[in-house]
């Protein structure tokens, strides 16, 4: 597949208004270990394979910030306001 193709199509995916990325809050992530951490809008999953080794939900602000910086390694501002929907 040509470069500019997958360019493309990733923009569409991103960037279209009815697309999942831009209708929900998600961040993902696969360790080195074998492992796949998810978030989807309130819902934090860790799995290996297809088996599920964590699975919570989660509706305040401290939770987001500490699951981002837990398991993403993603340091968020503590004195930002973030709204969970």
């Amino acid at each position: 597949m040509p470069a500019i193709d997958r360019e493309v199509g990733n923009w569409r995916v991103i960037a279209r208004p009815s697309s999942r990325f831009c209708r929900n809050f998600v961040v993902t992530m696969a360790g080195s270990d074998g492992k796949r951490m998810s978030v989807l809008n309130h819902e934090f999953t860790r799995r290996r394979g297809a088996e599920e080794l964590e699975r919570f939900e989660f509706s305040d602000t401290g939770t987001l910030l500490g699951v981002h910086g837990e398991w993403f390694g993603i340091r968020l501002p503590s004195d930002r306001i973030f709204a969970i929907a």
